[in-house]
């Protein structure tokens, strides 16, 4: 019998709302980047502005996801601003000059309601990103996964689609 793999949870926008109200700036900056980028607690706390990169299409951002394997990423031109006006670290702290993974989740979990985590916003962004560009290899090498199982994980279903082709095929 085969292993059932655990229900994608993305983050609904009123529990992000929530969060982004009652967040200070740092915070709301926190989740922007979950939200936004996708990226892991881990990969937000290590962010430098140098790792803003002027390419020729805009901003990228060189991101250093689990066992260190570094992709790239493109940057809203509003994110590349605010990480370039930091002096080094994005969120400096006593963790090798930067706050540790778990005080970045702790600060997103004490502004999300109820049982929400920062790692949702990782899953509302895959989920978000799918429904966008329908390409599941895309939003694996966003995420930074090495498999597409894995990815698939992260995506909610579509369920408007679902009743979409249901109908169509019923008619």
């Amino acid at each position: 019998m085969r292993p059932t793999l655990p229900a994608p949870r993305p983050l609904p926008t009123a529990a992000l709302d929530a969060a982004i109200l009652r967040a200070d700036a740092r915070t709301q900056l926190i989740l922007r980047l979950a939200c936004d980028l996708g990226l892991r607690r881990a990969e937000i706390a290590k962010i430098h502005r140098d790792d803003v990169i002027d390419d020729l299409v805009g901003y990228s951002l060189r991101v250093r996801g689990k066992g260190e394997r570094v992709r790239i990423l493109p940057l809203p031109t509003s994110l590349a601003r605010v990480i370039l006006d930091a002096e080094g670290f994005l969120f400096p702290g006593r963790d090798d000059g930067h706050l540790s993974a778990r005080w970045v989740g702790k600060l997103a979990a004490n502004a999300l309601p109820g049982a929400w985590s920062l790692h949702a916003g990782r899953h509302r962004f895959a989920t978000l990103a799918h429904r966008q560009c329908g390409d599941l290899l895309v939003v694996q090498d966003l995420l930074g996964h090495a498999s597409p199982v894995t990815t698939r994980v992260y995506i909610a279903p579509d369920a408007t689609k679902a009743r979409t082709v249901i109908e169509s095929l019923a008619a």
